[in-house]
């Protein structure tokens, strides 16, 4: 049973982490930051911020949403030896790793703020996601039924591996599966980037730009 759930859960993150960028591994948290507090812990599952942060106060009329900083831990700290009695609402933070581990539990991380919360906010941001190891309870793997087959070739890859030292016919399937899965990813994923208005390449001339006349601009079926 233990070289069963060593291959199991070796299968799942050789196919989690298998160095591409999964739609389904980035969901939405929506944390309270309440007053009077400058620290605010982390999803047990979180792996990692993705794009903005935004903050806003809850309960309130017309709702209004404020992008936060996401800055260094350094910055946060000279912020609160300088003014350390400052409060109201939060607009800069910093990711801090928590020390030490527990018997059933890795490493956490929280998000420090400053200013210290003058009273309860809402804190909202998309984030990579540590998938949990399946069990009775939990059955189903993140991204579906169409994900399942490599999901599981992955798995006996891995057993190839570990108990029979060899890499052969299931690691080769998997190989072929996951190029499948990551192709049915991407179209779950934006199909624009936007366009670049850098114009560095009519620097030295007139140019006039109509955004109607440009292609967007996409990586790996992302917007920029």
């Amino acid at each position: 049973q233990n070289a069963l759930d060593r291959c199991i859960k070796g299968g799942m993150r050789k196919f989690y982490f298998c160095n591409y960028d999964w739609s389904f591994l980035k969901p939405v948290a929506t944390l309270t930051l309440s007053g009077n507090t400058n620290v605010m812990p982390l999803p047990d599952d979180y792996g990692g911020k993705e794009g903005q942060m935004t903050l806003t106060q809850p309960g309130t009329v017309g709702i209004q949403w404020w992008p936060i900083e996401f800055v260094g831990v350094g910055q946060i700290y000279q912020q609160q030896a300088c003014l350390p009695t400052t409060t109201g609402r939060p607009w800069m933070c910093c990711e801090e790793p928590i020390k030490g581990t527990g018997p059933t539990q890795s490493q956490r991380r929280q998000l420090r703020f400053w200013p210290k919360a003058d009273q309860d906010y809402v804190v909202q941001f998309q984030y990579y996601l540590l998938p949990d190891y399946l069990s009775g309870a939990f059955p189903f793997a993140y991204g579906g039924a169409q994900h399942a087959e490599t999901l599981l070739e992955s798995c006996l890859a891995v057993a190839e591996t570990l108990l029979d030292d060899a890499a052969t016919i299931h690691a080769a399937e998997f190989d072929k599966l996951l190029a499948v899965s990551q192709d049915i990813d991407r179209r779950c994923k934006p199909q624009t980037l936007g366009y670049n208005r850098d114009m560095s390449d009519y620097r030295d001339r007139y140019w006039q730009r109509d955004w109607r006349s440009w292609s967007p601009i996409t990586y790996h079926g992302q917007s920029l």
